[in-house]
């Protein structure tokens, strides 16, 4: 079943819906009746009471009881109040009907229900509060009694004249005197009666009170109030039976529900709390220590099938140290939560299995130990209530497996025993070998190969005792055997057992062994792995003229001669291998290891460049059987050299792959602590990649637990992600800088709506920050060569550009409109900066991203002006050119008033270029959509008007020449 959410309580009141509301409170209990909507802090059941919704308050008063009535909103306005300010007599008389002290409740400002009702003329209710006695001379915060209120509204005034001129009682003919009187029954404003003792006009000593909704009260009374001993009752079927002080419940009571439920003890102003015994309809008893109205502290609950729990609560709900047991015999004491196992704690079954070990959520999660009764035993690390990760189990007949797990199933790498000696190391897939592997008996005999489901299957070597040794297949086909002596013969097997020679054996050296052949001039090498390891690229090409199939051979690890140039980095090796034959880019090992991968492994490159210009790059996608990237090893191993040169061919996309086990790059990088690789996978990357979980839940933060070093490097770039604007300085590198301008823009787009921070100081920050970055940079860019140059600016333009994404995948059409337009302009603008330092004629592809990214945003525009109508659309487009020269005019500004070093001349010829781009964004956006000629005349006539807004704004800063303006717009808007 989904959890509840805080909205949904609120949707379900304000439809009305009455089903789904009581489907709520059963689902999350009675904490969801305490939660409050976002702006004015409401209750659900003040929400029913402002809607006037009596159905759906008597289902919440059901299951919460007389202290719902007690909740009160940010201005302190309790439920009856509110119906009073509405005029909702309906849900005024169910409150009333539930307690008769509702009269003199007050909010914030001194404000009962009857000063509510006057000062919003409501009518209907002034004269229900008067029936009820209201009192008209209470004051609130400013002095103001009902009675003042009223005076000014005539309608009010008719009603409140009536009720006063009575007394304010509205009793017939009823005189009093100051001496206790005992009166007959008597018949009250609005149908009360009252049967008992008064002094003073007012009820005092012991009395009976009977409403005309069913509700009657017996017991001791003292200014119009209950006080004393007494007994409540009503026809919903409540009895409350007890101490009751000024109408509320408070000393020693029982409270019994309509349903059979009910509390005696302590209570304090109908709350109860202290020691007390609560017992609820489906015949379980509490009896412990209350606080508010809800368990909090020691207590035990019993259940009549027998089940029990003992221990702490808080808020209602088990918490802190306790023990369940159910009745079956299954037990389970430690530490819990909000009513879950949460923390430490031993789970003991009935037939003697115990878990003892870390609890979330209420499923067993994190390390532990498992003893079940038939003696097996296991320890090692749980996730959702199953077996996942490290672990090691023990059987009662001698037999261990240490190794993983995934869902309670022996998966990854592990190594089993049997209590006969035998031994298997290698991989397992739910609970089978398979994979790569090595299995020895105790007689010495050993096997090491490929496995299917238990059975040997595919390549494999097996060994004898006394150096027997079968290899190059299963025992199944052709194969080569080589006996103790060192005498090696191909012969043939089928289904394990031997057929037949195919050759007689080798004589060994010194015993008749024939000459060996003369070789070919000019070849060093026979072997072409050992000309490959040398590097000696003559003797390959001799060796394939003479044989192309030695392409194919393997050596004792799988590897061809490809993959072993590749992995010694002999790039004219490789070079005359690829020209031979081009498919030999595609090789890989037995488990799908390739060529990058060995050049990754290995930092190899210049192999690796090789690789890509041949066409390789879809190598960087290819994946071994443990579903392992290069990138991945290349992390594994730290070499950050060969990072960067995957990174600048594939992208940001290539950080987030994952292999079988749920791991990234970082992943790899941050378990085996390689700083400089973690470093790099973050400033290319983001903090996002932090949170990436593999498939046992573990982010690259947990791989890091172990390595303070890396856990500080990745909270640098954790504190930056968060937002936090007092953690941001400006960076040594250009790339660091860049990331301090996005980080800046982000926080101050969410100021006012989330840390209220004012936004004059806001935007001061930022552009200390941008100037601060961009000096930065253009220092940086002055001590480069011309091609780290370029390089350098491809990248910090990408960083600058990122933004723009991120609100076209995240954010809603008509803000994606106004801010996406907006942050092309910034980036635009910081790329001018950057030009001084470039030859310009080096940007001319980059000067077409934003163009890119308008287009991307398209889908995004057209949805605006679908949902939203041409008004919203023309607002969109207008404001990319008002919210870049805004930014223009706001830097400005903060630059003279920081006196940092940056000239009016800088910005004029900025503010210009902003206008100009604007416009040819608009003109490519309509020209993409198809907009209507008229509209599109219609905008280019509003930016026309662009110089004249500007001077309205900054009447005392000329941006740039009228003259220069013009030329701009002019050139621009005849292209539309």
């Amino acid at each position: 079943m989904e959890k509840y959410t805080i909205g949904s309580i609120f949707e379900a009141v304000e439809a009305g819906n009455k089903h789904s509301v009581a489907h709520l409170i059963t689902q999350g209990e009675i904490e969801i009746l305490n939660t409050r909507d976002k702006v004015l802090g409401h209750t659900p059941f003040i929400a029913a009471a402002r809607n006037g919704d009596v159905d759906i308050m008597s289902v919440m008063y059901d299951r919460y009881g007389p202290p719902i009535l007690e909740q009160t909103g940010l201005l302190g306005s309790t439920s009856f109040i509110d119906a009073a300010y509405k005029g909702d007599v309906a849900a005024m008389k169910a409150m009333f009907a539930k307690r008769k002290d509702l009269l003199t409740q007050k909010d914030n400002h001194g404000n009962t229900a009857l000063h509510q009702a006057a000062l919003w003329d409501r009518t209907e209710a002034v004269s229900q509060l008067c029936d009820w006695c209201a009192p008209l001379d209470v004051k609130n915060n400013n002095g103001q009694t009902p009675w003042d209120i009223g005076a000014q509204k005539p309608s009010i005034r008719k009603v409140m004249e009536k009720y006063k001129q009575q007394g304010g009682l509205h009793v017939n003919k009823l005189s009093f005197s100051k001496t206790r009187e005992k009166s007959p029954l008597v018949v009250l404003a609005g149908g009360d009666k009252y049967e008992g003792e008064w002094v003073g006009g007012v009820f005092d000593g012991y009395g009976v009170l009977e409403r005309p909704d069913g509700q009657k009260y017996e017991g001791q009374v003292k200014d119009n109030q209950y006080n004393g001993t007494g007994k409540l009752t009503d026809r919903s079927g409540f009895v409350y039976e007890g101490d009751f002080k000024d109408g509320r419940y408070h000393g020693k009571g029982k409270y019994t529900y309509a349903n059979g439920s009910s509390y005696e003890d302590d209570w304090t102003e109908n709350m109860y709390g202290g020691y007390g015994v609560e017992s609820l309809a489906d015949g379980s008893i509490y009896k412990g220590c209350f606080k508010g109205g809800k368990r909090n502290g020691e207590g035990v609950i019993t259940w009549p099938d027998g089940g029990c729990y003992k221990g702490h609560f808080h808020e209602g709900k088990k918490h802190g140290w306790g023990k369940f047991s159910w009745p079956g015999g299954n037990s389970y004491e430690g530490e819990w939560k909000d009513g879950e196992r949460h923390g430490k704690g031993t789970y003991t079954h009935a037939n003697g299995s115990r878990y003892e070990g870390d609890w979330v959520e209420d499923k067993q999660e994190g390390y532990g130990i498992e003893k079940y009764s038939s003696g097996q035993t296991f320890k090692g690390y749980y996730k959702g209530n199953k077996k996942n990760g490290k672990g090691m189990c023990t059987w009662p007949d001698g037999k261990t497996y240490e190794g993983q797990f995934i869902n309670d199933d022996i998966h990854g790498e592990g190594t089993y025993k049997w209590a006969d000696g035998r031994l298997y190391k290698g991989q397992w897939a739910q609970n089978h070998m398979h994979g790569s592997g090595t299995y020895r008996w105790p007689d010495g005999r050993c096997h090491e190969g490929q496995y299917n489901e238990d059975k040997k299957h595919g390549w494999g070597k097996f060994s004898w005792p006394g150096c027997n040794s079968y290899e190059d297949g299963k025992q199944h086909g052709k194969g080569k055997y080589t006996d103790k002596e060192g005498v090696t013969r191909e012969g043939i097997w089928e289904c394990g057992q031997f057929k037949e020679w195919l050759t007689e054996k080798e004589p060994q050296e010194g015993h008749g062994s024939r000459p060996a052949s003369p070789q070919p001039p000019n070849i060093k090498f026979t072997n072409i792995f050992e000309a490959v390891k040398a590097g000696d690229a003559q003797s390959v090409v001799r060796l394939l003229i003479e044989d192309m199939g030695i392409l194919e051979k393997r050596n004792e690890f799988g590897y061809s001669p490809f993959l072993v140039a590749a992995e010694k980095g002999q790039v004219a090796v490789m070079e005359a291998m690829y020209e031979k034959q081009q498919s030999i880019l595609q090789q890989s090992d037995k488990i799908g290891i390739t060529a990058m991968d060995l050049a990754a492994i290995n930092s190899q490159v210049a192999a690796i460049e090789f690789l890509l210009r041949c066409g390789g790059s879809e190598l960087l996608d290819a994946r071994s059987r443990l579903g392992m990237t290069s990138l991945m090893r290349a992390a594994r191993y730290g070499h950050v050299d060969v990072l960067k040169v995957m990174f600048d061919t594939k992208g940001r996309d290539i950080l987030v792959h994952q292999d079988n086990t749920g791991e990234t790059a970082l992943h790899e990088a941050a378990k085996r602590g390689h700083e400089s690789a973690v470093r790099f996978l973050l400033e290319v990357g983001d903090a996002s990649l932090l949170e990436i979980k593999d498939n046992l839940g573990e982010t690259p933060w947990d791989e890091a637990k172990a390595k303070p070093e890396i856990r500080t490097l990745m909270q640098t770039y954790r504190t930056s992600a968060q937002g936090n604007i007092h953690g941001l300085e400006s960076r040594e590198s250009p790339q660091a800088s860049l990331a301090s301008i996005g980080l800046a823009q982000k926080v101050l787009d969410g100021f006012e709506t989330i840390l209220k921070i004012d936004s004059g100081e806001s935007r001061a920050r930022l552009a200390e920050l941008v100037v601060d970055a961009l000096k930065n940079v253009q220092d940086y860019l002055a001590n480069l060569d011309e091609k780290k140059t370029k390089a350098a600016a491809k990248e910090l333009f990408r960083k600058a550009m990122r933004p723009a994404r991120d609100c076209i995948l995240n954010l809603d059409p008509e803000f994606v409109v106004k801010k996406f337009l907006s942050i092309i302009d910034r980036a635009n603008t910081r790329l001018q900066q950057l030009a001084a330092t470039i030859d310009s004629k080096d940007l001319g592809h980059l000067n077409q991203m934003p163009v890119q990214l308008t287009l991307k945003a398209r889908g995004k525009i057209e949805e605006a002006w679908q949902t939203s109508g041409e008004e919203t659309l023309h607002h969109s487009l207008e404001s990319l050119i008002c919210l870049g020269i805004e930014l223009a005019r706001e830097l400005l500004r903060a630059f003279d008033s920081e006196q940092r070093m940056c000239d009016r001349d800088e910005i004029k010829p900025v503010c210009g270029a902003l206008v100009a781009k604007g416009l040819e964004v608009v003109r490519e956006v309509a020209k993409q959509m198809n907009v209507p000629q008229e509209d599109l005349t219609e905008i280019v006539e509003y930016a026309s008007t662009m110089p004249d807004m500007v001077a309205a704004w900054l009447p005392d800063v000329e941006l740039w020449d009228a003259d220069e303006a013009d030329t701009k717009l002019k050139d621009v808007t005849e292209g539309m």
